[in-house]
């Protein structure tokens, strides 16, 4: 049986407590609250599992080649997390039924440094050290969170995590403003809707002035990132469907933070060896071009299909993705690392054969 951690109990832990209760109730959301029995492993000496435990309730057992300790809860030593050095120098046993709190440390310690602290393993009883997180400007914390929230994020280090929130400015909207149209050349951002919604149509390529809604968005999903990634004119055209607010980012912080860290190019050799591997190629040419050649075993999904294929497809390979000449496999290879999956690019395309 699992519940969540309520707040009251989150602030009597230590580094929980010094966190924002704006923070530490939202981080609260994510932290589980289970029960075990008596014999239960926590965990193993040796192990290196991502998780930071809290022993609500009831006697753990730390044992070591040296000899054992008890921890019994509540009590002074059980207001820190359970021997959290990695890898772990304990076997932990419970020694009654025990409720224990359990969150990602990897969450944790970025919730910490969001809210003006940084953590790092210290000792075997507390397991962190708490420093100031130095930043260039004042964060808006409940931005920072929504990214560490956001899928679209979930990739990124915390150092640009914390450098996106403070990058992004905001736009508010009106509903049925444009906010950029199709067939535009200014290319100066990307967007992520913070409040309210939109709509992104296209015009029909066949003259009749028919227009086409392709997507409806929602808060904390994005657009513009094909222009800007492409350099070319705006694909579609966005528009408020109602009142709200967008967050914006320049495209100079946009190459920094966002292209330069998430897209994985190898050449055509590494491509080659990696698909041997196991690794799947993905080809987002058009159809036409994919039936007169492609890589052996790829897959072909048009670039312009993308978007609307991504929520089916199987999130188990590492894709290699490749056009012609890279110009859309870059954008192809962003859209899947920003949607989670595990994605590279072939520099050059098959243009890269040659090289």
């Amino acid at each position: 049986m699992t519940t969540r951690l309520d707040l009251d109990t989150a602030q009597t832990l230590s580094p929980l407590g010094r966190l924002k209760d704006d923070a530490l109730r939202v981080l609260c959301e994510q932290i589980e609250v289970r029960l075990q029995p008596a014999g239960y492993t926590l965990f193993k000496k040796g192990d290196s599992d991502p998780a930071t435990y809290f022993l609500l309730s009831g006697s753990l057992q730390l044992d070591t080649d040296a000899g054992s300790s008890t921890l019994q809860a509540p009590s002074a030593s059980t207001r820190y997390p359970v021997a959290n050095a990695r890898p772990r120098r304990h076997t932990a046993v419970a020694g009654s039924e025990i409720q224990i709190a359990v969150v990602s440390s990897d969450l944790l310690d970025k919730y910490l440094a969001l809210g003006g602290t940084q953590t790092a393993v210290n000792t075997e009883v507390a397991g962190y050290e708490v420093a100031e997180f130095e930043l260039a400007g004042a964060l808006d914390l409940d931005w920072a969170t929504a990214l560490l929230q956001s899928p679209l994020f979930a990739d990124l280090s915390l150092v640009n995590v914390v450098r996106l929130a403070l990058s992004f400015e905001q736009q508010e909207m009106k509903e049925g403003e444009v906010l950029i149209r199709q067939g535009d050349q200014s290319l100066d951002y990307y967007y992520v809707i913070r409040h309210g919604h939109c709509e992104v149509i296209q015009a029909d390529d066949d003259y009749s002035g028919r227009e086409i809604v392709l997507a409806k968005l929602s808060p904390g999903q994005a657009f513009g990132e094909d222009a800007l990634m492409m350099n070319s004119a705006r694909t579609a055209t966005v528009v408020a469907s109602s009142d709200g607010q967008l967050m914006r980012l320049s495209r100079e912080s946009f190459d920094a933070l966002l292209v330069e860290p998430r897209v994985q190019w190898m050449d055509f050799n590494e491509a080659s060896r990696a698909i041997e591997k196991g690794a799947q190629p993905l080809d987002v040419r058009f159809e036409s071009e994919f039936e007169i050649a492609t890589l052996p075993g790829a897959i072909n999904i048009p670039f312009y299909l993308l978007r609307l294929k991504l929520p089916r497809l199987d999130r188990d390979p590492r894709y290699i993705v490749f056009c012609n000449d890279a110009s859309q496999s870059v954008v192809a290879a962003f859209l899947l690392r920003q949607a989670g999956f595990d994605a590279s690019m072939i520099r050059g395309g098959l243009a890269g054969q040659a090289n």
